[in-house]
C-alpha cells in the first residue's frame, strides 16, 4: 500500500492513538484508502466508526480492523466470513484473535486461510506449552 505525498500528513494522523474522535471521524471518510487503513487500524479509534469501517468498500481496510485489539466483538463475527480471503487470512495469522475464531477458520473454504489458521493455533498451543514448563 503507498500513501502519496498529499496524504501524508493525514496518514500520520490517522495512526496517533491520542488522536481526538473527531478527527478520526473525518479521517474515516478520508478517499484515500491508505489513510482509512490507519485509522481502522488504530487502537484509539472508537466503536461506532470501527463499525461503520467494516463495511469499507476496500479489504485492506477490513484487513486493519482484523488486528485492531479495539475492533468490537461483533464486527469481528463479521470478518469471519467476510468475501476476501485476504480479510479472513489477516484474521488467521493474528494471535491475538480468540482462539475459538481461529478454529473457525481451519475450516474455511480457501485452504490458505484454513492452513494459516492451522498454523497460527498450532503456534499459540506451542507457547502455551512452553509457559507451563517454565512455570514448573
Amino acid at each position: 500500500m503507498t500513501t502519496s505525498r498529499h496524504c501524508l500528513p493525514e496518514y500520520l494522523i490517522a495512526g496517533n492513538p491520542k488522536i481526538s474522535p473527531c478527527v478520526l471521524e473525518r479521517l474515516a471518510n478520508h478517499e484515500s484508502h491508505a489513510v482509512r487503513v490507519r485509522v481502522a487500524e488504530n487502537p484509539g479509534t472508537p466503536q461506532p466508526i470501527l463499525r461503520r469501517l467494516a463495511n469499507d468498500n476496500n479489504p485492506e481496510v477490513r484487513m486493519g480492523l482484523a488486528t485492531n485489539p479495539s475492533t468490537p466483538f461483533s464486527v469481528l463475527w463479521a470478518l469471519l466470513a467476510d468475501e476476501s480471503a485476504d480479510v479472513r487470512y489477516s484474521l488467521a495469522e493474528d494471535a491475538a484473535v480468540r482462539e475459538w475464531m481461529l478454529f473457525r477458520l481451519c475450516f474455511d473454504e480457501n485452504p490458505y486461510v484454513a492452513a494459516r489458521a492451522e498454523t497460527t493455533l498450532s503456534r499459540l498451543r506451542s507457547s502455551r506449552s512452553l509457559e507451563i514448563s517454565n512455570a514448573a
